[in-house]
């Protein structure tokens, strides 16, 4: 493996693939996708992308990934995005080593708990903002310097008013904070239950479900968070084990290892109470070493280079030119499943509920819908996400609508909806659905912004617009976003855009034209 900095750096040579992988060393995000290509025997070439200096925010790298996150692929002339989709393309793509299970319920239960990380990596991402690089940053540079470093990357005014969030140490209150830490150990009571029935995640056989939750696991000491064995034997088992797997091991890089080091320093400690306000209880070596450590930091993350440098974020490597168009391989398919008996949960009219119901509904899937969820059922902690719908199955327990829409597609494949059949088809697909769940902010936002805060609205707006204006370029070529005929992808937009549209406004403009006649098209084609 090489470490590409410049647009001409060629790959390496045993990288007969032609895969780089966009990384940020200490994110779980990436390391998943590192566990998933040792697992698999590939190499491939890096470009790390500074999350710290807020580069994944920056142009150039939001060509390449419109959510503006870590990781990214690119295998040849693709371009993937979304560590799921990823792992996903990657396990479709070369099959030799398979990661997935083979039946219906374990696939489903697999993206169940993707989706349970996911709602998770909401609560846990500002807990790490607040115990360590909020305190980092203050330490290492003024305000002024870190919204100078920042607008070398980007003007969005979210950017910066993050960037100032986190250097003013204001991204969790303190009872936020523990609330927070509060939550992400409860939300470990479902994990310790199921891995009392199995080795691994959802069965005896390691899955890609134990390679999405370990690495933001792995990362609850870094937060300040303490697993302990005695309430949860059963994940510090797990833990243990895949620590000492191959792939879990060498996917710990400097940077993660770095991470660690930094975050349960006892300077950084020394930090905190510092900016806490009892700085007044510091004896006189306390203070230097303080001073000292504040220092190191400041040269290691080369704080005093990125103020003198021009802000010209650089070209991130490779460009497509030379590179080839690897072929696509057909998918897996999953033989048709007898239905159980169908029982669906939820608000119905949620985006999320409502585009399940539509799926079952065209599916011609019978089932019966109730407004509550039972007090009796055992879920898979779910609580970060907005009214999630619950699919009962028999024993199997559903609540992500693409987990459902997975399983559903399994009970009956003749239908009128799209299914991808090749590994970048699925992934284009499944990219439309990420840029969608990516959007969730810029939408949840809206919904509790006053009406009188006008400048706020406007700036929401305009997020919102540059994102569908992502659809309203794809729509100039497809009737659909995934060719000339409908898909769950279509269906996640449509409830989504419907959801706030009549307010936004957005789509009588001229400018999203396309986009306008695709949502009547997609309704006519659903007879909605």
């Amino acid at each position: 493996m090489t470490i590409l900095k410049n647009v001409t750096d060629p790959l390496a040579a045993d990288n007969t693939e032609q895969l780089v992988l966009y990384d940020g060393p200490a994110s779980p995000c990436c390391r998943r996708c590192r566990i998933t290509m040792i697992e698999k025997g590939l190499n491939w070439d890096t470009v790390y992308v500074n999350i710290a200096h807020m580069e994944q925010r920056g142009n150039s790298y939001l060509s390449l990934n419109p959510n503006g996150l870590v990781p990214t692929l690119r295998h040849g002339t693709r371009v993937l995005f979304e560590s799921g989709v990823i792992n996903d393309y990657l396990e479709a793509q070369f099959p030799d080593i398979p990661l997935m299970p083979e039946d219906a319920e374990g696939i489903a239960l697999v993206r169940q708990w993707q989706a349970a990380e996911l709602s998770m990596a909401r609560v846990f991402r500002p807990v790490m903002y607040a115990h360590v690089m909020g305190p980092l940053k203050r330490l290492t540079r003024t305000r002024a310097e870190a919204e100078q470093i920042a607008r070398q990357q980007t003007e969005d005014p979210w950017d910066i008013e993050w960037e100032l969030k986190v250097w003013s140490m204001d991204v969790l209150k303190p009872q936020q904070l523990s609330n927070n830490r509060e939550w992400l150990l409860n939300w470990l009571k479902p994990l310790e239950r199921q891995l009392g029935k199995h080795r691994f995640v959802i069965s005896d056989k390691f899955t890609q479900a134990d390679v999405s939750l370990y690495p933001r696991i792995d990362m609850y000491p870094n937060a300040g968070l303490e697993i302990s064995p005695d309430h949860f034997p059963n994940v510090v088992r797990w833990m243990t084990d895949l620590k000492y797997r191959d792939s879990f091991a060498q996917s710990a890089t400097e940077g993660l290892k770095q991470n660690l080091n930094v975050s349960r320093s006892e300077e950084l400690e020394l930090a905190r109470q510092f900016f806490a306000g009892s700085s007044c209880d510091f004896n006189d070596i306390e203070d230097t070493r303080l001073k000292d450590y504040s220092a190191r930091q400041r040269e290691a993350q080369g704080v005093d280079r990125l103020l003198h440098e021009l802000p010209t974020p650089r070209r991130l490597p490779p460009e497509a030119q030379g590179l080839k168009s690897p072929h696509q391989r057909p998918l897996k398919t999953v033989g048709k499943i007898a239905p159980p008996d169908l029982f669906l949960y939820g608000r119905s009219s949620s985006p999320e509920q409502r585009r399940v119901s539509i799926l079952l509904n065209q599916l011609k899937i019978p089932y019966q819908q109730f407004p509550r969820i039972p007090d009796n059922l055992e879920l898979i902690t779910d609580e970060g996400c907005d009214q999630p719908p619950l699919l009962e199955a028999g024993k199997l327990l559903l609540s992500d609508a693409g987990a459902i829409a997975v399983y559903l597609f399994s009970l009956q494949p003749k239908h009128q909806f799209y299914i991808p059949l090749t590994s970048y088809q699925r992934a284009t697909h499944d990219m439309w659905l990420a840029l969608e769940s990516g959007s969730l902010k810029e939408f949840s936002r809206l919904r509790t912004t006053a009406k009188t805060d006008v400048e706020t609205i406007d700036l929401i707006k305009t997020r919102i617009s540059w994102t569908l204006h992502i659809l309203e370029n794809q729509l100039t070529e497809t009737n659909f976003l995934c060719g000339d005929q409908l898909s769950f992808a279509d269906l996640a937009w449509l409830t989504r855009i419907e959801e706030l549209d009549q307010e936004l406004q957005l789509l009588a403009t001229s400018e999203l034209r396309r986009v306008s006649d695709w949502l009547q098209r997609s309704r006519s084609t659903l007879e909605l």
